[in-house]
C-alpha cells in the first residue's frame, strides 16, 4: 500500500505558485527525505499532505485519504513533529503526554512506554522548560507515535 500518493499537486498564492504539479510515491515502511532550499514548497506541500492547507490543482492520498475531501480520516493516521516545539513546558513529560493521550483516547499505559522508547523515563516527572532542545525533541517523537498511526 502506498503511504502517499501525489499526482501533478499544484498550490498557488496570490499569483505565485509555491508547488508546481508534484507527483511521487512513498511506500508504506518507506524512510522518504523531502529535501530542497528554502522557498522551494517544502512546507506548502506537508502543509497540503497534512490537510492543513487545500491543493490548487492535483490530487494527493495518505494512507488512501484525499487530502481534501477524506482530511477528518488522516489525521489519526498520522504522526507529526512541527518545526517549532509546541509542548506545554509548565508541565512535565508525563503530563505533557497523558494530555496528548486523553485527546486521542488513549490508554496511560502508552505514556510510560513512549518516554522508555524515546529514552526519557527517568524525565517524566520533571518540567519540560528545563529541557534541552533535543529532549524537547525527543518529547515531540514522542507524542507524534503516541496514538500508533
Amino acid at each position: 500500500m502506498l503511504a502517499i500518493e501525489t499526482f501533478e499537486l499544484t498550490r498557488d498564492y496570490d499569483g505565485a505558485r509555491a508547488v508546481d504539479r508534484l507527483t511521487f510515491n512513498v511506500e508504506a515502511g518507506e524512510i522518504f527525505g523531502f529535501l530542497g532550499p528554502n522557498g522551494a514548497g517544502k512546507t506548502t506541500t506537508i502543509k497540503m499532505l497534512t490537510g492543513q492547507l487545500r491543493p490548487s490543482s492535483g490530487r494527493a492520498t495518505v494512507w488512501g485519504y484525499d487530502v481534501v475531501q477524506e482530511r477528518a480520516k488522516i489525521k489519526p493516521a498520522i504522526g507529526v513533529v512541527f518545526e517549532y516545539q509546541n509542548i506545554y513546558e509548565r508541565m512535565t513529560a508525563a503530563e505533557n503526554l497523558r494530555f496528548s493521550a486523553r485527546l486521542y483516547g488513549i490508554n496511560g499505559k502508552r505514556v510510560e512506554q513512549m518516554l522508555a522508547q524515546v529514552g526519557l523515563s527517568d524525565q517524566g516527572r520533571k518540567k519540560t522548560a528545563d529541557f534541552s532542545n533535543g529532549m524537547k525533541q525527543r518529547l515531540l517523537i514522542a507524542r507524534a507515535l503516541l496514538h500508533r498511526p
